[in-house]
């Protein structure tokens, strides 16, 4: 959409049909702060761009001054938007620099605890083998922990992994608090 067409005259036109850069947030079901404050800074950018071209066109000076001082008037209005923008913004930024740094976390303490499940269970693997292999006699007690293991792995990891990363989830819940 074309801002400039914001700016230009409706002669005899129905105000309600002339377009504005508000119309797409009069029937939003949520009004967005961030959107709101685009759209302001979008309007004062376009109006200012209309008066520095009507300042540029014409050859009447005090019209020109009139004009300059009309688009230093628009200035400060983008410039406390864009501040307020800014602000905004800031919070957004530093939940998305927090989240990242949970999901970080949560993928380390995972990958530990993978790992460290791993070893263990390969150590419980090679006691049983070796177990068995020193007496043959008892090849049950092999079968039975070789079940067990196959029985409990999930269970055993998943009690790992939540073990290593509930304290990060109760961390980042607090901070939030």
């Amino acid at each position: 959409m074309d801002a400039s067409r914001y700016f230009e005259g409706a002669e005899g036109a129905d105000p309600q049909d002339v377009a504005t850069p508000f119309d797409p947030l009069v029937n939003a079901p949520v009004l967005d702060d961030r959107l709101v404050v685009e759209v302001l800074a979008r309007s004062l950018v376009g109006r200012l761009q209309g008066l520095e071209r009507a300042r540029q066109a014409t050859r009447n000076p005090a019209q020109a001054e009139r004009l300059m001082k009309a688009s230093l008037d628009e200035m400060r209005a983008l410039e406390r938007a864009l501040r307020r923008r800014e602000e905004l913004t800031q919070p957004r930024q530093e939940l998305k620099a927090k989240v990242l740094e949970f999901l970080q976390r949560v993928l380390d303490a995972t990958r530990d605890a993978c790992g460290a499940f791993i070893t263990d269970y390969l150590q419980m693997m090679d006691a049983a083998i070796n177990e068995h292999l020193a007496d043959y006699s008892h090849p049950e007690r092999l079968v039975r922990r070789m079940s067990g293991f196959r029985r409990d792995w999930r269970k055993t990891l998943g009690t790992r992994v939540m073990d290593a990363i509930r304290p990060i989830g109760d961390e980042a819940f607090a901070s939030l608090r």
